[in-house]
């Protein structure tokens, strides 16, 4: 009785039992000897039952993570098909809104016509593929897309600051592909590129931007298209054997972003040009936030509704990580109104194809946490006069090369032969003999 007492409180008090390991050490064997158990496997008990919720909260998460992987192969963030299911369906109505004709060899029932089993990035209903309603709701044509078009022009912009070079051979990832290849056939870099192959999980992207390329929407440049499997993540790119790797706004739907980097680097001939443009972890902050409010107050717990992005800190270390050298990374934030408020937000995001496809995420949330939302947003982010609400896209640019003898390296650490110190002298010397450090030459000029 009295060694059970004993273990008990020791079971309550665990710091003390790692200050006194000799008595924890008795215990152990008594424990042991009790239950029939060798020492070793008996102490293992014993310290398993002093942290016994925390030990039964991992195995709990460990069990989830292994089912995950074993249904998908691997810790997946996004559901890869689902993703290409919204792109579907976002190029179906693309394709309607520009009038855009299938080519004989497109099929005759286009995936973009199937219903993607996810939800979109906001709680509200989701419209049928071929609707009306997204075209009422947002009536901007997908090839005029603001955001897409500006993001894309500022991303091929760079490519104008890069002076004796050419990139012949250029491969676009993803995401707003139909705006790369406008932006370039205007470009004065663009006059240089001879092939361009166009990479998507969507099957009906990829036949929307081979249906424009034929009907001689760039006809200066010679295009293609390849489809890559949503599910695995593998590029369909040779080795050495690309100038320049583009990806507008289409890097974050990827769960091995350092592995598809890394997978750009080597489709890179030595010092090719890899250019990114992805969501950065602001873009939509004030959905997050209201979707969160809304379910806390309806449900009383909270889904994710938005897709998590990756934060401006990791940018350089991504390209570092993908073996890219000179990496650099800037950012721009862009807050859009919309008249229509929350509606015509969510029409916009789902006429992108950036609906929600976070692999474990609540399929349907409700139109009484849907009106919540709407109310909540209009309250925290509209403005009274117009009754527009405001949304903000965070975009990271991001620019690597394939790493090449050529490029400039940083000097060996230890190496230089002057100190900053002396630096800061020979300038405040340099401006007390010019007068502009303390102002006497001012005073006599004046």
């Amino acid at each position: 009785m009295f060694q059970q007492a004993v273990v008990a409180w020791v079971r309550r008090h665990p710091s003390w039992v790692h200050g006194h390991s000799a008595v924890f050490g008795a215990l152990q064997r008594q424990q042991s000897n009790d239950q029939g158990i060798q020492g070793s496997r008996g102490g293992w008990h014993l310290r398993r039952s002093l942290h016994s919720e925390t030990d039964a909260a991992r195995e709990q998460a460990a069990a989830m993570a292994r089912e995950m992987k074993a249904q998908r192969g691997g810790m997946n963030v996004f559901d890869g098909p689902a993703k290409a299911a919204h792109r579907d369906r976002a190029a179906h109505w693309a394709r309607t809104a520009m009038g855009v004709l299938p080519s004989p060899s497109s099929p005759s029932s286009p995936p973009s016509q199937q219903q993607p089993a996810s939800s979109s990035q906001s709680t509200g209903s989701q419209p049928q593929s071929g609707s009306t309603e997204t075209g009422q709701l947002y009536s901007k044509p997908y090839r005029e897309d603001p955001l897409l078009a500006m993001v894309a022009d500022r991303l091929v912009d760079r490519l104008d600051d890069i002076s004796g070079r050419t990139f012949k051979r250029v491969a676009v990832i993803g995401g707003a592909a139909i705006h790369v290849l406008d932006c370039l056939a205007k470009s004065r870099a663009g006059g240089s590129v001879q092939a361009v192959t166009v990479v998507d999980t969507s099957p009906g992207m990829a036949a929307l931007v081979q249906d424009m390329a034929a009907s001689g929407a760039w006809p200066k440049l010679s295009v293609t298209t390849a489809l890559m499997d949503p599910g695995k993540e593998i590029l369909p790119l040779e080795p050495n054997s690309l100038d320049l790797v583009v990806s507008c706004l289409g890097l974050h739907w990827f769960n091995d972003l350092p592995g598809v980097l890394a997978q750009c680097r080597l489709a890179l001939v030595p010092d090719g040009l890899m250019l990114g443009a992805l969501f950065g972890g602001d873009t939509l902050q004030e959905l997050r936030i209201v979707c969160a409010v809304a379910a806390m107050e309806r449900r009383g717990g909270v889904s994710p509704v938005v897709s998590p992005f990756a934060q401006v800190r990791d940018g350089g270390n991504l390209l570092t990580r993908a073996g890219l050298s000179l990496p650099t990374v800037d950012v721009d934030e862009v807050v859009a109104r919309y008249a229509g408020g929350p509606p015509e937000l969510v029409a916009h995001l789902r006429s992108l194809g950036e609906g929600n496809a976070v692999a474990v995420r609540q399929r349907h949330a409700g139109r009484d946490v849907a009106l919540a939302a709407d109310a909540t947003y209009r309250a925290m982010f509209g403005d009274s006069e117009d009754g527009s609400v405001g949304a903000t896209f965070q975009v990271m640019y991001l620019t690597g090369w394939c790493p090449h003898a050529s490029q400039q390296k940083p000097a060996k650490r230890g190496s230089a032969t002057v100190s900053f110190q002396d630096l800061a002298d020979g300038l405040v010397a340099a401006g007390s003999g010019q007068g502009g450090a303390t102002g006497e030459g001012g005073d006599e000029d004046g």
